[in-house]
């Protein structure tokens, strides 16, 4: 039996990609590369491919604007932002055992704390209240980073 391939367009970053989707696989096809999904398309978050060791890093855009993400290379990260945002830069960086979790565990943090979405959707953009220091979100986001791998470490080593 064969399967009809359908064809989907997103823009993100300024930049339209092409999805297709033939049967039981999902390819994204950008202007100069194209990522092989598998049987499935993930929506949102790091992709899958920010996975162990790494660093959990915070950066500044304008006064009130931030972003928390998860790179191996946040200075070379931050690079790549400063081509869409070029007045980003990069405000702390933190040790992670496992980045994209502990990334997903520090953008809860800023939620719950009184950060909101910098725009509604997938983003780990965030706007933080006026009266909020930089270092009230740079402890926030600490604080959750130390907890996840303090848990990353107690399941390892087997205790409870």
């Amino acid at each position: 039996m064969e399967h009809s391939s359908s064809q989907h367009y997103f823009t993100s970053g300024g930049i339209t990609k092409q999805i297709l989707n033939s049967g039981n696989s999902w390819t994204f096809v950008l202007p100069s590369k194209t990522y092989e999904m598998g049987n499935r398309l993930r929506k949102g978050g790091a992709m899958g491919r920010h996975h162990g060791r790494g660093k959990i890093y915070i950066m500044k855009s304008g006064s009130r604007t931030y972003k928390i993400g998860c790179s191996k290379d946040p200075n070379r990260r931050l690079r790549e932002i400063k081509r869409q945002k070029p007045r980003a830069k990069l405000y702390k960086t933190f040790k992670a055992r496992e980045m994209n979790r502990a990334e997903s565990a520090a953008q809860r943090a800023n939620l719950r704390m009184g950060s909101k979405k910098a725009k509604k959707g997938p983003t780990d953009w965030f706007t933080k209240e006026r009266r909020k220091p930089w270092k009230d979100v740079a402890k926030t986001t600490a604080n959750a980073v130390y907890r996840h791998n303090r848990i990353m470490k107690t399941r390892r080593s087997g205790r409870r």
